[in-house]
């Protein structure tokens, strides 16, 4: 624990980024323990109860939270047995909820669905964050998590701790049926060592950094920090260590936002 507050001495904020993840991570979610943290369970829900008042779209998209349901099921079957990594079951399943749940209903519910859905951001981590504004010279957050809410998240992160988080996930396009923009989404592991290697190119006075994830997909990042920016001057912290392959790769492990609070 202590590393933590060594790393984050205050005469290196302006050449220091915290970059996070955020399902999971920064976001807790309305039932962590089913839903553990991933964001688009409650802005699917709120996506469909926004469209409550056309029966047909609302039945369409309940249909299609369902199925994502059945497949989520199917494919952690395979996952457990080694047929899937967490990866591809959280690619198939992120095509299959743009398919049958985002894609049947408009566009006008979906920064309303993501407002709500980001009222269930980690408070602890909202409070390290204010926390950290100090010692740190911005924050990024490099997930999964759809491009609107990322947005949202941003909005309320910024109100709360005072400073913007620099934000890259799964960007939308209408064109004219909602879709994935294929060509920067983070959907892999491997796109979010592209995406940040990408955002540190671009900062060469960010020297050096904290980076938070919690599965093995945050180990890739972990990795291409570390080589961009030397491990020594990388910091990596599983929050929590779901897997034994993000404990592995972590410097220090935590077992939530709270332990975190107490430490810096």
């Amino acid at each position: 624990m202590n590393d933590l507050v060594r790393f984050l001495h205050p005469a290196d904020a302006a050449r220091r980024v915290w970059i996070t993840d955020f399902d999971g991570v920064l976001h807790r979610g309305l039932a962590p323990r089913w839903t553990q943290g991933i964001s688009n369970a409650e802005f699917g829900l709120a996506y469909c109860a926004r469209h409550a008042k056309c029966p047909a779209r609302f039945l369409q998209i309940a249909r299609g939270l369902g199925r994502v349901s059945r497949l989520r099921t199917r494919l952690e079957r395979k996952r457990q047995s080694g047929d899937y990594t967490l990866g591809e079951t959280e690619a198939l399943l992120l095509r299959c909820f743009v398919e049958h749940v985002l894609r049947p209903g408009l566009p006008v519910h979906v920064r309303p669905a993501a407002e709500w859905t980001v009222r269930f951001c980690d408070p602890d981590a909202l409070v390290v964050l204010r926390g950290i504004r100090d010692r740190t010279a911005a924050v990024a957050v490099l997930s999964k998590a759809f491009a609107p809410v990322l947005a949202a998240a941003a909005d309320r992160i910024a109100a709360e701790c005072g400073r913007k988080p620099i934000c890259h996930g799964i960007p939308l396009e209408y064109s004219p049926e909602c879709r994935i923009r294929e060509s920067d989404a983070i959907v892999t592991g491997a796109d979010k060592a592209r995406c940040v290697r990408q955002l540190l190119a671009g900062r060469s006075e960010w020297t050096s950094a904290v980076c938070v994830g919690d599965t093995e997909e945050d180990v890739p990042l972990f990795g291409a920090v570390r080589e961009v920016l030397g491990r020594k001057n990388v910091l990596c912290i599983a929050l929590p260590a779901r897997d034994a392959a993000i404990g592995s790769a972590a410097d220090v492990c935590f077992r939530s936002w709270a332990q975190v609070r107490q430490t810096s």
